[in-house]
């Protein structure tokens, strides 16, 4: 492997790391990440050949599981960054992608493919996503995370006004308790252990409340399954390009 996340290269003993991954199988963790603030609906990707946005809904199946792969740290090494797969889509990936015009500047959450039609790819560190120790813990004090871009600072939330039908937003701090999000199946302890802590401004209006039913035993398990070798040809398509 040539590539890490700030898309340098380093050496062939440096492999990229399925996370939950056994080292005597072929079989990767596929995860689920419900809300923290409504427990009763999970991260979902729509159909990427009509609709990239990622959606909260109450159905869980091929869309809304997901597979963590680690690329090379480097000299980021201190803070785990993944490439987030989808199961549905095995070549397209959970990112934040940043839309700007001469008004505004938009943060979209989105699942996208490595490689588009084209044969382009957007630089590996933009199709990374990093997860943050949430402030508060669910009511078991189990962990919860938040999803935050590589890139930039914006954080994947359920707004207030949410629906099954409305794409997710994004907010650059503390979204509140519907930035909160419980994986399952739980994350490996050394993984957990190397996150960091949430350490910016806390939300401070429509925060909502982590739910008090939101426990590990009432999260739906996410089973295992066979890593499609697609997921790591997509990978390495990318890397030629960040080569020296």
């Amino acid at each position: 492997s040539c590539s890490g996340v700030d898309g340098g290269c380093y050496t062939k003993d440096l492999e990229y790391t399925v996370v939950g991954a056994s080292n005597t199988s072929n079989e990767t963790t596929w995860y689920t990440f419900t809300n923290a603030r409504w427990p009763d609906v999970i991260l979902r990707t729509a159909s990427l050949s009509t609709n990239s946005q990622l959606y909260a809904t109450k159905s869980i199946d091929d869309e809304s599981r997901f597979s963590l792969v680690m690329p090379p740290l480097g000299q980021y090494g201190d803070e785990p960054s993944f490439l987030m797969y989808s199961k549905k889509w095995p070549d397209g990936v959970v990112l934040i992608q940043k839309q700007q015009s001469d008004q505004s500047t938009v943060y979209s959450p989105s699942c996208a493919y490595i490689v588009s039609g084209l044969g382009a790819s957007l630089p590996l560190p933009m199709m990374m996503m990093s997860l943050v120790v949430a402030p508060e813990p669910a009511a078991d004090r189990t962990p919860l995370v938040m999803l935050k871009s590589y890139t930039y600072q914006q954080y994947i939330y359920v707004a207030q006004t949410s629906t099954a039908i409305s794409a997710l937003p994004a907010f650059e701090s503390d979204p509140g308790a519907g930035g909160y999000w419980m994986v399952h199946p739980p994350l490996p302890a050394n993984i957990m252990k190397a996150l960091p802590q949430f350490k910016g401004q806390r939300c401070s209006m429509s925060c909502g409340e982590v739910s008090k039913g939101l426990t590990t035993v009432n999260v739906n398990s996410a089973p295992n399954a066979s890593l499609v070798g697609v997921v790591i040809a997509a990978i390495l398509a990318t890397l030629p390009s960040m080569r020296a």
